[in-house]
């Protein structure tokens, strides 16, 4: 199994999603790792030490993010790929390994961070 992300909706059907996911160049289940990465990676230490809260969270329960916590998501995502570099080390990771599913998060984050209708699952 695999977290996947996809983009969420207050008002459109599913077509239509499918129809943002297409012109958004985003594959409606991209992955943002595999489930083991709930608690060995997005709910680590290394990553809790960077003073995350919302990434971290997939511990324990999917993310589901709207409006004003879109926008903490993409601050998120941008410390994690600050630090990059260090936490692929510090996994163990070959290089871009977790960078691909960090960019995976942070397309679809750029795309719906200005649509109040629009939010994020990841899970």
């Amino acid at each position: 199994m695999s977290l996947s992300i996809f983009i969420l909706s207050k008002t459109k059907s599913y077509e239509e999603l499918k129809k943002d996911h297409k012109a958004a160049g985003i594959d409606p289940f991209n992955s943002f790792g595999f489930e083991s990465w709930r608690t060995e990676v997005w709910g680590s230490q290394s990553i809790k030490k960077l003073g995350l809260k919302i990434i971290p969270s997939l511990e324990s329960h999917n993310i589901y993010a709207y409006d004003e916590t879109v926008k903490d998501l993409e601050k998120e995502l941008s410390v994690i790929k600050e630090n990059l570099p260090q936490l692929e080390k510090e996994f163990g990771f070959v290089e871009g390994w977790l960078g691909k599913r960090l960019e995976n998060g942070i397309k679809t984050v750029n795309y719906i961070k200005d649509n109040s209708d629009l939010g994020i699952e990841i899970g």
